[in-house]
């Protein structure tokens, strides 16, 4: 369940009204955001695949030691829902976003839904002068 819903979360961003970006016109992450939470087709073509998938998982032994550790995996195209917009998932399920982190080609958005164990962070890097999700952390309970 937890994986379905991690992977739409990635229904995102517009296809038309972007204005290319290049080298030599690099896109602004202000503009490129609120394309890819509105348009599922724009997320995906935005999307470096296979896309590396983070889950954290947290416990502790039976001596009381933290075993907090991570499983990363590659996820497919195939496996990238599309036809929904992420905005409109985190819209149905109350969740919210932020910019957590961000650099000159690196930026980091919260996606979390309040008073609950509910984290994603989205990752995106600039190649060649375009904003792309490269990779997405899963710390939910």
């Amino acid at each position: 369940m937890r994986l379905w819903t991690f992977l739409c979360l990635l229904l995102v961003l517009p296809p038309t009204g972007q204005a290319a970006c290049s080298q030599d016109s690099p896109e602004d992450f202000a503009e490129f955001l609120p394309a890819f939470l509105t348009s599922g087709d724009f997320a995906l073509r935005r999307t470096a695949l296979p896309l590396r998938s983070v889950r954290w998982e947290y416990g502790v032994d039976a001596k009381g030691r933290d075993r907090t550790y991570k499983t990363v995996s590659l996820i497919p195209k195939r496996q990238i829902p599309h036809d929904k917009p992420l905005a409109a998932f985190m819209s149905e399920n109350g969740m919210t976003h932020q910019v957590f982190k961000q650099e000159r080609e690196k930026v980091e958005v919260q996606i979390f839904k309040p008073d609950s164990d509910w984290l994603l962070h989205y990752h995106f890097r600039r190649r060649q002068g375009c904003w792309q999700l490269w990779q997405i952390e899963d710390y939910s309970l």
